[in-house]
């Protein structure tokens, strides 16, 4: 095995590359700063209007891409801009709790400008809010836009949306991340890829989504009845991952963003571009990223390194007056390696292990080298969609997908057999769906559809060791119905979802002899919800949603058998699981005082009858691939209780302050005792200042944060293997600034993570047996943004 050292002169040398690159890349944009020959004298005004009810939209924010520069509304929701040239002018118009609009238009003389947008009440991470076009839900949509997936598009989406109040990502191991959204995560978490449910090997916590952040204009988490027709086993909620639409623009639009980390020397580039002809639209997005070896606080992380390709091509072609097509592809092939300490030969090893400080096999080195143990994911997404509108009031909407994941994992085996996959699994998924859209009497909203997937897994024969997973085939057809009605003040919604799962298994038999058992399970898994939302005044709304979900046994629930490679443990199903049943309760306060105060307070209560859930059983496994801890499926009665807290205060456009929070309780209600993996209490508090626009940059932006996490002390130290780890706090900074240019602009940011390199692990990673968390790291990105005639 060759490793990579880099030593201080050689540090340095990349570093004074990478500056003289970035310089020469300045240097070539500098012919393209704006020129302010021209006369500049026209003025567009306008106002922002609530399209379902008519009403001013106070303080809305209207940003000139073009410029950098931000105007905000009145109280009435009017605008004026004066001294602009003569020219094209590319707007994003958002407000807290709508979903923002991007207008292209050639300014030539004075203009009037009347923009509508669609509210929904509802507020998140001080960005904007995902709601469908025309219509509310009562949901929580938590959204990220844009410019913030642009200007952190080096994290993985688990990471990306932490953000978020409630939401937290189960990890196992560098760059390898789940989302658990109010305490529930894996099979309860559904992820929406542009439309369709993300078709991997998602049972494994340690199978993070194989989805580029990128290719999103929109990340959102959605919760309530709105969330029912995406499928009925998201119990914890959906991750919604939604590429903007083509620009209605006739230019040739760009981004090329890159990203340096420090902490593994990680590289990443994304470039997109996108271009509207007269009845065809396209877009088309490039990532690559390539990291090696983090390093904690003390030692580097052997064997950590990553790295990914993946592109997408959108396109929309426009055949007839009421129809509106789409057709979409999208690419990632993944190498991702796994910390060489967790994977050990023997059981003495493996509890010395445990309680070393410094992981087993650890280099004294830097490398960018992906040995064994290691993963190679390749994933395929095609959809066509087609949307049929006759009248204004109702639509149809057809649409086909097909996936395929590919997945290897590799282990350190003997006899040079290490190159042979442990497991290699290929996976098929057809989805369909017919739905249909109708709003009536101006307060009401159906919507309803018909959906049919088909999941065909199986092991590839060639890797010499029994499969993690059987083979199985699945048929799931669903329905769905959405049921709104809005008020001046409020809006009532209703949802119910059926469906019927036929899961047919090639099951292996343990016992001498060996054989193939053909298993067939049939479940009916279903789920209805209610909301309402109330707005007492402009300023202030309440929410309230209730639920039940029937959710079925997953194939991995039921009949995993082996090493599960990315956490390091055998894992051991259950056959006997039945469906667990699930209700829950909700309610949120949102306040917002004139672009000052914003706050958002969130309830929830949820009991689950037949919890399914992983069990670490206190024994150790040796097999021949090494030794690992032993977990097993099982089934409880559970509880979960929390709150999360979003509150906003800038009492000026200089200052900001932010405090996000959230606490969590879990109950094993059978065995009287806490449940497991469920976060501990954590709160992330921001300082934000942004100085006077200057001559040459604006959006400049100073910012320090601290997160802390209290320790898990919601749990017995004889339910795991090792006790839950100490309490941690971090800092973080950020600096920020743009840069107008003539026909684009140019961000720039520089984020410090864990600032004081604090040596720490956490709960949710399950490789927190074995080694720290990455240390400090330094992370520029440059987001150079244009267009062309």
């Amino acid at each position: 095995m060759t490793r990579t050292r880099l030593d201080w002169n050689q540090r340095s040398g990349i570093s004074a590359l990478l500056l003289s690159t970035i310089a020469v890349l300045v240097v070539a944009l500098l012919p393209n700063l704006r020129v302010q020959a021209q006369s500049c004298r026209l003025t567009l005004s306008g106002k922002v209007i609530d399209r379902s009810t008519n009403l001013p939209l106070s303080y809305a924010e209207i940003l000139l891409e073009d410029q950098g520069k931000l105007v905000v509304c009145d109280a009435n929701g009017a605008f004026s801009i004066q001294n602009l040239c003569a020219g094209e002018l590319h707007l994003q118009v958002t407000h807290v709790g709508c979903h923002s609009v991007h207008t292209y238009l050639n300014l030539v003389r004075d203009t009037l400008l009347t923009i509508y947008l669609a509210h929904n009440a509802e507020f998140l991470n001080e960005a904007i809010v995902h709601g469908e076009h025309g219509s509310g839900h009562v949901h929580r949509s938590n959204t990220l836009d844009e410019h913030r997936i642009g200007d952190e598009s080096q994290k993985s989406l688990a990471e990306l949306i932490e953000s978020i109040p409630g939401i937290s990502s189960l990890k196992g191991g560098s760059g390898i991340a789940k989302p658990v959204i109010q305490g529930l995560y894996g099979n309860r978490i559904a992820i929406l890829n542009n439309g369709l449910l993300h078709g991997g090997q998602l049972w494994g916590n340690d199978h993070a989504p194989e989805i580029d952040p990128f290719t999103a204009g929109e990340i959102s988490v959605v919760k309530g009845a709105g969330a029912l027709e995406y499928g009925g086993n998201s119990l914890g909620g959906i991750v919604v991952i939604k590429p903007n639409r083509i620009k209605e623009d006739p230019n040739l639009h760009g981004r090329v963003n890159y990203a340096l980390a420090s902490n593994g020397l990680g590289h990443t580039l994304n470039t997109a571009f996108e271009k509207r002809e007269d009845r065809f639209g396209w877009r088309g997005t490039f990532t690559m990223k390539r990291s090696g070896d983090n390093r904690a606080a003390d030692y580097y992380l052997t064997n950590t390194g990553r790295s990914e390709l993946a592109g997408s091509i959108l396109m929309d072609p426009k055949w007839g007056v009421h129809w509106k097509h789409e057709l979409y592809y999208s690419y990632i092939h993944s190498r991702i390696g796994i910390l060489r300490g967790s994977h050990i030969g023997n059981l003495s090893d493996l509890q010395a292990a445990m309680r070393a400080e410094v992981p087993l096999f650890t280099s004294n080195d830097f490398s960018y080298a992906i040995n064994e143990p290691r993963q190679e994911v390749n994933h395929h997404l095609l959809k066509w969609e087609s949307v049929y509108s006759r009248k204004t009031k109702s639509s149809w909407r057809g649409k086909y997908g097909l996936q395929l994941n590919q997945r290897r994992e590799f282990d350190v085996r003997r006899a040079g057999r290490s190159e042979d996959p442990a497991l290699s699994l290929q996976q098929y998924t057809h989805f369909m769906e017919f739905s249909h859209v109708h709003y009536f009497a101006d307060i009401w909203t159906y919507k309803g559809g018909l959906q049919y997937q088909i999941r065909d897994n199986y092991n590839i024969p060639g890797t010499g060791i029994l499969p993690l997973i059987p083979n199985y085939r699945e048929h799931t057809p669903g329905l769905f119905q959405v049921l709104q009605r809005r008020a001046s003040q409020s809006l009532l919604e209703f949802g119910m979802r059926f469906d019927h799962r036929n899961l047919a298994v090639w099951k292996l038999e343990m016992g001498p002899p060996r054989s193939f058992e053909y298993v067939v399970r049939n479940f009916n898994p279903y789920a209805i919800s209610a909301g309402y939302r109330y707005a007492l005044n402009d300023s202030l709304s309440l929410f309230f949603n209730a639920s039940h979900h029937l959710r079925a046994p997953e194939v991995n629930e039921l009949y995993s058998f082996g090493l599960h490679q990315g956490v390091s443990g055998i894992e051991e199903g259950n056959p006997g699981m039945v469906p667990e049943r699930s209700t829950k309760l909700s309610a949120t306060i949102d306040w917002i005082e004139k672009r000052k105060w914003i706050v958002q307070w969130g309830l929830f209560g949820q009991y689950i009858r037949d919890f399914m859930y992983l069990e670490p059983t206190g024994t150790y496994s040796l097999t021949i691939r090494g030794a690992f801890p032993l977990f097993r499926y099982e089934q409880t009665h559970a509880a979960l209780l929390g709150n999360d807290l979003l509150l906003s205060f800038a009492p000026s456009d200089h200052w900001k302050y932010n405090l996000n929070a959230s606490l969590i309780r879990g109950f094993n209600l059978s065995e009287q005792i806490p449940l497991l993996y469920i976060p501990a209490d954590n709160a992330r508090i921001g300082v934000q200042y942004a100085p006077t626009d200057g001559k040459s940059l604006s959006n400049r932006t100073f910012g320090i944060a601290w997160k802390g996490v209290a320790r898990q002390y919601r749990l017995e130290d004889w339910q795991d293997f090792m006790p839950a780890p100490d309490a941690y706090g971090l800092f973080e900074l950020n600096l920020g600034a743009y840069k107008s240019l003539k026909r684009g602009g140019l961000d720039m940011h520089l984020t410090v993570e864990n600032v004081l390199n604090k040596a720490y692990r956490d709960y949710l990673n399950r490789l927190r047996y074995f080694a720290d968390e990455a240390g400090r790291n330094f992370v520029f990105r440059i987001n150079y943004h244009f267009e062309n005639d």
